[in-house]
Order: structure tokens, then C-alpha cells, then sequence
């Protein structure tokens, strides 16, 4: 009937105001009296007996405006004269906040530990292994006669970040050490004393990292009778420049090398050669204390060869991290490597099968 034309939005709110500024409900009601008229029906439509409508009256509705009967449809005279129910009328199975403070300082009561090398990137809480959402709901019921369901639990557990799942790396001792003497002592000055003697002064800008991979079995065999024979490893060091995030791999089998402090000195020397030109004075690697392959006279001395072959270094910096702080670049390529392992589309029965499975994550692989 458009009634949007002859009431506009001021006008159904004064009359929505009149209506209710009326106070009672008898009231109320000789006003919806008075605005509708009833009337027989104009039209009769004969219908087959089990279809016939039982209605035998029309309804015709109108609000008095300035003097004047203007008819509109039932649906704008309802809307026009009810309050809005939507949204005010709360479920029935609504928590209290009462009861969902007690889920969560339930939850606070377990031991929860953040992740020790992305805590800037990651805000979740990771509680024990030993831990499930079973345990905890089970011992949350207990004692409580009036509790929530799991699902509500649940949903709350997710909620504030927590999860049961272990971190990937160890934590650092000394940094451990640091958080207790945090909880438990009072002295603030002997802690200030004990993080400077932690933390390092100044950082120097990073250059390149690098990480020889954990041993890799050469064959990827569903057959279990593989499982017991002698499988061929395969060795991968890592060069990651943290300037370009460019990931170099030098790989070999074990049949052409060791994995040794010569065979890590020959990569490194052989990364000179391939990436070092003219306007590079200083170099940095950081890489971790294993004696075997990086802390060793070995490779201090092909530095010293390659300070000496490569006249305009001015000085090589070899950093060597904490121990529980060795978590770098290259280990973040060795994960993608891990994954993309999973996803392969072909199987790995050679050398070069396992190099290709490297290269599909586009990194650079040198055999």
C-alpha cells in the first residue's frame, strides 16, 4: 500500500510516542479500537471444500494524522505501534559472568608456558603434556554442583589462548633461571644485577646463519622389510643470508663425505667463492657451538685462508650462540623442508630425489 509515502519516519515515531505515553493498557487498547474498522469481505472466491479459508471478514487499518484517516497495512500498523522485541530477551542457557569468571581462574590454576623463541609472534599458553581438556573438565566438575557443559568450556579454553601443545625447542637454561629468581624473590637490584650480566650489550646487524640439518634417511619406502636395512644418509648444511632471506643447501650423501669439520670448512669456503664480491668488507656468521662441525681450528682456519685469498674482507665475525638460543634462519628452512616432505608427489629413491624435494621450496641447492 506504500505506506513509507504518507508516514515517514517522524510521524510513526510521534505516534509510536502517543501510544505508549498513554499508560494503561485499557487505554492501549481503545486506541488499536478505534483505527480499526471491520468490514465483510468484497470478494468470495468458491474453493474446493479442503482448501477453503475459514476468514469471512476484512480487517482495514488507519492512524488519524492531523485530523485525517489515512489507511495503511497491518504489517506498518503493527510495527508502528509494537516495541521492537528483538534482541532483548536473553536464552535460557546465558552463563552468568560469575560463573564463567570461575572457568577461567580454573583454568589460570594450571602451570601454562609461552614459547621461548617466538613469544613476539605468538601470544598463546601452552599448559602440560600430560594435560587434556578431558582431565581438566573432569577436575573442573569436581566439588561443583552447578557447573557449565564442555562445550561452553571448551569454547572459553580456546578462548584465552591455551593449548596443550609442546614447543618445538628447548628453552634456555640461564633464561629459565632468571623467570624463577623473577616469581620468588624480592630484591629487584640483585635481578638487574644478574639480566645485565644475561643480556648482551649491543647487537651487531646479522649477515648469514648457518646450521647443518639433523640426518635424513636417503629412501622414503612403505615397505617394512626397508625399516631394517641399512639406508643411506644424506647431508644438508644450510646457509641462510639473513640481508636477501635467500636459503642456500650444500648436499651430499655419505658415500662422497663425512659430515665433519673439513667437509662444513669446504661448503663455507666454497659459499666465498659463489657469493662474496667486491663491495662486502665484513661478513657474520652465527651458528651454534658444535665442536665436530663449527667450534674447531678447522674452520678458523679457512677463515684465515680466505681472509688471505679474498683481499678486500677486512674482518670475519664468528658468533657463536647461547645454548637454548640457537633457533635461526635455517631452522625455519629445515621445517618448510619437513612439510613440503609430507605433500610430495613423487617418492624418493636417489640422491638426487631428495635434493629435488629441497629444490621444490625454491631454495637454492648446491650437490
Amino acid at each position: 500500500m506504500k505506506c513509507y509515502l504518507a508516514l515517514n519516519y517522524d510521524i510513526r515515531k510521534t505516534l509510536f510516542t502517543e501510544y505508549w505515553a498513554l499508560g494503561t493498557h485499557d487505554k492501549r487498547v481503545a486506541f488499536i479500537a478505534r483505527l480499526i474498522t471491520r468490514k465483510e469481505k468484497q470478494v468470495i472466491r468458491h474453493r474446493k471444500p479442503k482448501s477453503a479459508k475459514t476468514r469471512e471478514v476484512t480487517y482495514q487499518y488507519s492512524f488519524e494524522i492531523n485530523g485525517r484517516r489515512v489507511e495503511v497495512c497491518k504489517d506498518c500498523f503493527c510495527r508502528t505501534t509494537q516495541e521492537d522485541k528483538r534482541g532483548k530477551q536473553s536464552t535460557a542457557n546465558k552463563r552468568t559472568e560469575l560463573e564463567m569468571n570461575d572457568v577461567r581462574a580454573h583454568n589460570n590454576s594450571f602451570q601454562a608456558h609461552e614459547r621461548h623463541y617466538t613469544r613476539k609472534t605468538n601470544d598463546k599458553k601452552y599448559l602440560q603434556s600430560h594435560l587434556n581438556l578431558r582431565i581438566m573438565y573432569n577436575l573442573y566438575k569436581e566439588g561443583r554442583e552447578n557447573f557449565i557443559s564442555r562445550t561452553i568450556y571448551e569454547r572459553e579454553f580456546h578462548k584465552m589462548k591455551l593449548s596443550f601443545k609442546k614447543p618445538y625447542v628447548d628453552t634456555c637454561v640461564k633464561c629459565d633461571t632468571l623467570n624463577m629468581h623473577l616469581k620468588v624473590t624480592t630484591d629487584l637490584n640483585n635481578i638487574k644485577e644478574k639480566t645485565d650480566l644475561m643480556l648482551p650489550k649491543e647487537w651487531i646487524s646479522l649477515r648469514l646463519r648457518m646450521t647443518l640439518r639433523r640426518n635424513v634417511f636417503l629412501s622414503i619406502f612403505s615397505s617394512s622389510l626397508v625399516f631394517y636395512k641399512r639406508q643411506l644418509w644424506t647431508y644438508n648444511l644450510t646457509i641462510h643470508d639473513n640481508a636477501t632471506g635467500e636459503s642456500t643447501n650444500y648436499m651430499w650423501h655419505e658415500v662422497t663425505a663425512g659430515r665433519g669439520a673439513n667437509e662444513i670448512a669446504s661448503c663455507l669456503y666454497y659459499h666465498y667463492l659463489g657469493k662474496l664480491s667486491d663491495e662486502i668488507k665484513d661478513v657474520t656468521f652465527y651458528t651454534d657451538t658444535c665442536g665436530g662441525q663449527n667450534q674447531n681450528s678447522h674452520v678458523a682456519a679457512m677463515f684465515l685462508k680466505a681472509i688471505c685469498d679474498f683481499p678486500h674482507l677486512n674482518c670475519i665475525n664468528l658468533k657463536f650462540l647461547i645454548p637454548g638460543h640457537t633457533h635461526k634462519g635455517c631452522d625455519v628452512d629445515h621445517s618448510m623442508i619437513e612439510k613440503r616432505k609430507k605433500k610430495i608427489y613423487f617418492q624418493i629413491f636417489h640422491p638426487h630425489d631428495r635434493y629435488q624435494l629441497v629444490r621444490e621450496k625454491t631454495f637454492l641447492v648446491h650437490e
